[in-house]
């Protein structure tokens, strides 16, 4: 079920030739079966290989993982600067790392693990299930809320009889002082989403709910979501295209308004992404997700990689000989002329970016 789950070629290697890559199908299977979707079950395998390089790297055999090198893999991952292709920060790369720990441990290769498994109270796994049943929130969601709600129950106990409002600010507002916007969001919406179950419980008063404060939050106090078209046109007009860094600014000023690619799905676009005999393109998106893109925007990539990676002649041979192979057109070879003109003539649009290709793909 491997390819179920990785439809590259090159990333099927990858992961076969990783320390752990004769365990990788086998892995495959069990997510599969465990039903995993197709996004999720990619996240896992690059957690997995991930953990199987780095354990390698520090010469350690695969067999000998056991929940120490797992919690260092944890510590490493704030700081990751492996030189791996499955490197990354993310938190799914340890949830990929403890699946195929468990994976390892079912077919013998790593002994069973001998630590107590951590213990949930009766009211926390409630409260779970009522999440998944009334409010239909994802694994992901509940991965955010439970260690916050362990958290309260840690400060004020389990009688939610003996809550009251002032304990609940307490603690919501201690939380916010140490970590930013985002994340003291994430602990008003726990807690009052936990508060709202033990009201609809009969557990506490429903008033409760009502004491959680809302963080604070103005209006244009962060960054626009897009910029205009005119804004856009400016800034296109500002790049000399003929000269090789103005070339390439275009090229990316295009790519970000017409894809919303992110600063670094540009900043990493090699020569190897293109697809030269399907005219598409490779996009490791947000979550080193891979994305194939057949837009009308691949000769701004050759441009754009032509003042980073090949010569000027290197390029213009691969252009002849991928237009005399029918997989590159002549519409937009010519970047000169006015920048709504150019937008049109590539089938680019400007103005609200669309994120649909950092969405659409996978692995």
């Amino acid at each position: 079920m491997l390819k179920f789950y990785v439809e590259s070629d090159a990333r099927l290697r990858q992961l076969r030739q990783c320390p752990a890559g004769m365990y990788m199908d086998g892995l495959a299977d069990w997510l599969h079966s465990a039903g995993y979707k197709r996004r999720p079950g990619q996240l896992v395998l690059r957690g997995a290989a991930h953990l199987a390089q780095w354990t390698s790297a520090r010469g350690g055999p695969i067999d000998r993982i056991d929940e120490g090198v797992l919690q260092a893999f944890a510590d490493h991952l704030g700081t990751c600067v492996c030189p791996s292709p499955f490197r990354g920060r993310h938190r799914y790369h340890r949830d990929g790392a403890q699946r195929l720990v468990a994976h390892l441990q079912r077919v013998g290769v790593v002994p069973p693990s001998t630590a107590a498994p951590e213990t949930v109270s009766l009211l926390v796994m409630r409260f779970s299930q009522w999440m998944r049943q009334h409010r239909g929130v994802t694994a992901s969601t509940l991965a955010n809320y439970v260690p916050l709600v362990k958290e309260f129950l840690a400060a004020h106990g389990d009688e939610a009889a003996t809550y009251d409002a002032a304990q609940v600010r307490a603690f919501i507002l201690a939380r916010a002082s140490r970590h930013g916007h985002s994340r003291a969001k994430s602990t008003v919406n726990a807690i009052r989403m936990f508060l709202r179950f033990l009201a609809v419980s009969g557990q506490c008063s429903p008033d409760l709910v009502a004491a959680v404060p809302r963080i604070a939050d103005w209006k244009l106090s962060s960054l626009p979501r897009y910029i205009s078209a005119d804004d856009i046109n400016r800034l296109v007009a500002a790049c000399d295209p003929a000269t090789g860094v103005g070339a390439r600014d275009r090229a990316v000023i295009l790519l970000l308004a017409r894809l919303g690619l992110r600063a670094g799905d540009v900043r990493d676009l090699r020569l190897g992404d293109l697809d030269w005999s399907r005219g598409r393109f490779r996009v490791m998106g947000k979550g080193r997700y891979e994305t194939w893109s057949t837009e009308a925007i691949f000769i701004l990539i050759l441009i754009f990689l032509d003042s980073r990676d090949v010569g000027g002649s290197d390029l213009a041979e691969l252009v002849r000989g991928r237009r005399a192979a029918g997989t590159v057109a002549d519409d937009g070879e010519d970047l000169d002329g006015n920048p709504s003109d150019e937008c049109a003539n590539l089938g680019l649009s400007v103005g609200e970016p669309s994120h649909s290709c950092c969405r659409a793909g996978a692995w």
